[in-house]
């Protein structure tokens, strides 16, 4: 539905804001760069520097200085606002001979905010981030799922002033929360804004970053090395290095521990791989040693901070790939392909990202992260170049491969090989700005620089650049880390900032200076942005996160932020919809009045867009409509949660109950407590829960609220029950007392109870639907196809992306994913049969890649296994003939009781749509448990068979009208037909031997007759 266009001028719509939006671009390319022919006083430089941007004197502090060798002294500074930090407000002074000959950095001028009381206190922020660690999505708000309060650690939090867009400008700011969390489970550490007054989420990043490369030791790659380790006593001693401060660890057992030796003589060579822990120990004390010769730093932050690898992250499964998280690098264990990643290119890569927190604490996001994450291969590859030179290549990769297969990840001699630029804004260039692939520009441009190379860019600019020797060049590259990059500095500025450190390192007329500039222009910088991007986007304002409304309507306040480098023109017309599920689309036209230029904004106010009369969440999207060179980004999404109770009101959102184990009466029970009010529900609240079945009470206990419950938030409460004996009709009660309020019982708690199979059981799929109640399907992606003009079941590639090659060695397949997340299993109770046989249909399909032919029978597995009381069985079935229907039958223990499980892992699929005739599939048929002996022939003159044995054919005749026939013989084999009385079966196939012929007719009757095939 599309409501009639509304039309808005602009006169009447433009920002109070855009004036200090243009005084803060104006400011910050002001100060970017600042040099004169006259030195000036360091006293007087910051007088005219806090008078021209309107800054009280005392709120530009000093955070640290350093002297370099050359005798430059580098003061940085932070920036305030009544007491409190400006997020992202970073300038550095450069003196010689203590007068400013270069400045840099980025100031917020002009400062007005009002609110001087935060409306929400540092202990709500954080519990809000610590109980509510769930975003919708990764700009919103936070809502709860379950309780993380163990999960979740809020390690420091601090006030501050920030710009409502950071990093990116505004000229409005608000009061925020800034937050160190760590999350236990999955691993990750991240920096968050909060905003102090409506709890949206400005910023959020996560400080551990990810690099795709491999590698392994014992040392297994650099043979028997010598080592600094820490003496306990005389028969202990610890992987600790005193005199560099490095510690190893393993975290092969989910924490982190170190290693230790009795004779310090250290083979810790094993099926687990510990010897990796060699390698990592010893290149990082040989990235120390390069950080120390070359600059004299030391550890982390210069000054001995410990550098601690810790090795087998992820348990010491396949793992391929390697991160820091603030504090420690982690390293995989590579797979199939890939050796270990405890490589000197790895191992530099990751604790450069350490020390790049220590100096320009690059954002890791946007132009900044590209630089980090360069900084990161720049250093990882020098170590390799310095230490490891006979096996040096500028491809990131080839220092861990460990087969054929093995795939590299970046090039810095030819980025575009990979899909990386090579040149700023070139090809490959992403416009979404991933860090790894936008990395390939600096990686590119320090290649040149150690390499030098004549030739001509994708701009048809020619260069020449003279090689420099590498250890030059890093001096280069580390100062302008140390002194002059900001955490928010982009390209355009590291080219000019790396200039500067080279005048001060070798000189303005200098051969290194000649190279450098030369390199820069190989890789398009300086960059004329004057003729760049036309980018808009929307932004959603203003919404408050929780509300209590009733016949409420909602107006929605948004911006349209040019983001490009382009202006949008006078004149131009742009339109804006708005969408919401069960409202009238809405179409926008706004006429410009005057152009809108790179970095600034327009706020607009779309009044009484839809009426809030429930208790739900609304979600709305804004998208601008007009086509921009970026299109990913036309679009923002608004949403918050409502309430029409205001007094505290308890439900349970979910219950549930689950037994485990076959042949059990343990259940796993848990019910889920949601606050679906405005009220916080305060630590302490009692609440009792009773659980009937058939309306007799089999469970009750009182439980005790362990934190605030705030608006919206959900908690989840497990809990257990013994010995029951559940039907089907389970319901769970709240009850609750004093001024809580709740909704009372839920009805339909979810029973999950593993059934027993204690007769014969057959599954044809027949009517295209997966049936049976006694035993479980479960598969991540599955289809009921037809194949062969019969129902079959398919199981087909979930887990695998396109570029992944199977493993050469069959078991190492099943330890690169998670096996078994689809399959079919069962509880067996079989102690009434004598000879209990399991058995199905299977057909194999794999998909036919001229790469790797010879490791595709390994890319369709299925692994039958059954455990009993008495005895285990597993057999892994691979290389099938492709398309071929074969029988597996599996005589089970006589009187069997236990569990079977038939597990499915196919290897490729495609994203959309997946064919399992051109992909990875199994496809299984007939399932069947039966007792082998318990098949007897009945007498029944209904039922005829006539065989003719010249042509190896049998004919069914019955009176009735046939439903199923199964052929079966003595070892368990099944074959099924579907076919009508009077037509014959083919049996060629069928060996000679003895065999039952099992018909039922439509009517349901069962009749069984023998026949041998001579």
């Amino acid at each position: 539905m599309t409501r009639p266009i509304i039309i808005f001028l602009l006169t009447a719509l433009i920002p109070l804001s855009a004036s200090a939006q243009n005084n803060a671009n104006d400011i910050s390319r002001k100060y970017k760069s600042y040099t004169t022919s006259h030195s000036i006083s360091l006293e007087d430089f910051i007088k005219d520097l806090t008078t021209e941007a309107n800054i009280n004197k005392n709120d530009f502090q000093l955070d640290h200085t350093f002297e370099s060798e050359q005798a430059y002294e580098h003061l940085k500074y932070k920036q305030y606002y009544q007491g409190l930090e400006v997020i992202g407000a970073n300038y550095h002074i450069h003196l010689k001979e203590e007068k400013v000959i270069y400045s840099n950095g980025q100031l917020h001028p002009n400062i007005i905010y009002q609110n001087t009381k935060p409306s929400i206190t540092i202990e709500n922020a954080q519990q809000l981030i610590a109980k509510n660690l769930s975003a919708k999505n990764e700009n919103d708000y936070f809502f709860l799922t379950e309780d993380s309060s163990n999960n979740i650690e809020v390690e420091s939090s601090k006030l501050v002033i920030v710009d409502e867009l950071y990093p990116k400008l505004s000229g409005n700011y608000t009061q925020a929360y800034l937050m160190s969390i760590n999350i236990a489970n999955p691993y990750d550490r991240q920096i968050i804004l909060l905003d102090a007054h409506n709890g949206r989420v400005i910023h959020k990043q996560s400080i551990v970053c990810n690099i795709a490369i491999e590698g392994k030791g014992k040392t297994r790659q650099y043979g028997e090395q010598s080592f600094i380790v820490d003496s306990i006593s005389p028969n202990q001693f610890k992987l600790y290095d005193p005199i560099r401060n490095i510690t190893t660890y393993s975290a092969f057992t989910g924490e982190n521990l170190p290693y230790y030796d009795d004779d310090n003589y250290w083979d810790q060579t094993n099926d687990n791989k510990d010897e990796i822990a060699l390698d990592a120990h010893f290149c990082t004390s040989k990235f120390y040693d390069m950080m120390n010769n070359l600059f004299g730093w030391k550890g982390l932050n210069g000054s001995g901070l410990g550098m601690n690898p810790v090795v087998h992250v992820n348990g010491g499964r396949a793992y391929l790939n390697a991160f820091w998280n603030g504090q420690n690098a982690y390293f995989g264990n590579g797979d199939c392909h890939h050796n270990p990643l405890t490589v000197m290119s790895v191992i530099g890569h990751e604790f450069m990202h350490g020390i790049t927190d220590y100096t320009s604490d690059l954002i890791y996001a946007n132009e900044s992260g590209a630089i980090n994450e360069s900084m990161s291969d720049i250093f990882g590859k020098s170590l390799e170049y310095l230490y490891d030179n006979s096996r040096f290549s500028w491809d990131l990769g080839p220092e861990f491969a460990n087969s054929q297969y093995s795939s590299f990840f970046r090039s810095m001699v030819n980025p575009n090989a990979y899909e990386d630029p090579a040149l700023y804004r070139g090809e490959f260039w992403d416009y979404n700005n991933a860090v790894h692939t936008n990395s390939g520009v600096f990686n590119h441009w320090f290649y040149l620089m150690v390499e030098g190379k004549n030739g001509v860019n994708e701009n048809q600019i020619t260069y020449i650049v003279q090689p420099m020797p590498i250890e030059q060049v890093l001096q280069v590259v580390f100062l302008t880390q140390r002194a002059y990059l900001t955490p928010s500095s982009t390209y355009p500025e590291l080219h000019l900032l790396t200039l500067q450190a080279t005048k001060e390192l070798y000189g303005e007329n200098s051969p290194m200076m000649n190279s450098v500039t030369e390199a820069w222009k190989a890789v398009g910088l300086p960059y004329e942005d004057e003729e760049e991007v036309y980018d808009l986007e929307p932004l959603v304002l203003d919404l408050e996160s929780l509300t209590c409304h009733t016949d409420f309507d909602y107006d929605i306040n948004y911006q349209i932020l040019n983001i490009g480098t382009k202006s949008a023109l006078q004149g131009d017309t742009l339109f804006v919809k708005f969408a919401m599920t069960g409202a009238f689309d809405t179409i926008i036209e706004i006429v410009l009045l005057k152009d809108l230029y790179s970095g600034e904004k327009l706020s607009f106010s779309l009044p009484k867009f839809f009426n809030v009369n429930e208790t739900k969440t609304y979600f709305f999207r804004c998208e601008i409509l007009n086509e921009d060179d970026i299109t990913d980004n036309n679009y923002d999404f608004g949403y918050f949660r409502n309430f029409t109770e205001s007094e505290p009101l308890l439900i349970l959102s979910s219950t549930g109950l689950k037994f485990i184990e076959c042949f059990s009466d343990f259940a796993e029970g848990y019910h889920t407590l949601s606050n679906k009010s405005c009220s916080t529900i305060p630590t302490g609240t009692i609440y009792k829960i009773k659980v009937r079945s058939n309306d007799v009470v089999v469970y009750e206990d009182q439980f005790i609220l362990d934190g605030d419950l705030f608006p919206g938030a959900s908690r989840y409460i497990p809990y257990t029950i013994d010995e029951l004996d559940l039907t089907e009709e389970i319901t769970t009660e709240l009850i609750t007392s004093g001024a809580i309020k709740n909704e009372g019982t839920r009805n339909k708690t979810n029973l999950s109870k593993l059934k027993t199979l204690q007769e014969s059981y057959f599954n044809g799929f027949s009517d295209l639907s997966i049936t049976g109640e006694l035993i479980t399907y479960n598969f991540t992606k599955k289809s009921l196809i037809e194949y062969n003009l019969e129902p079959v079941l398919a199981a087909y590639g979930a887990t695998q992306g396109e570029t992944r090659v199977p493993c050469p060695i069959i078991t190492d397949n099943l330890d690169e994913v998670t096996f078994g997340q689809s399959g079919i299993s069962g509880c067996l109770d079989l102690t009434s049969m004598s000879r209990p046989n399991l058995s199905f249909d299977l057909v194999q399909f794999r998909y036919n890649s001229t790469n790797y032919p010879e490791l595709e029978k390994n890319a369709a597995l299925v692994r039958v296994s059954y455990s009993g009381e008495s005895s285990t069985f597993s057999e892994l079935i691979s290389n099938q003939q492709e398309a071929i229907i074969v029988n597996k039958s599996y005589e089970l223990p006589s009187n069997f009781k236990g569990k079977f499980e038939i597990e499915f892992f196919a290897h490729r699929s495609p994203k959309d749509n997946p064919s399992p005739f051109d992909y990875d599939a199994n496809l299984i048929d007939n399932l069947t448990i039966s007792d082998v002996t318990n098949v007897k022939e009945e007498l029944n003159s209904a039922l005829k068979l006539l065989p003719n044995p010249a042509r190896n054919q049998l004919t069914i005749v019955a009176d009735d009208i046939l439903a199923d026939i199964r052929i079966l013989s003595c070892s368990g084999v099944t074959k099924t037909y579907s076919i009508e009385s009077g037509q014959t079966i083919d049996i060629t196939d069928l060996l000679p031997g003895m065999y039952i012929v099992s018909v039922k007719t439509l009517a349901g009757k069962v009749s069984n007759k023998k026949f041998v095939k001579i």
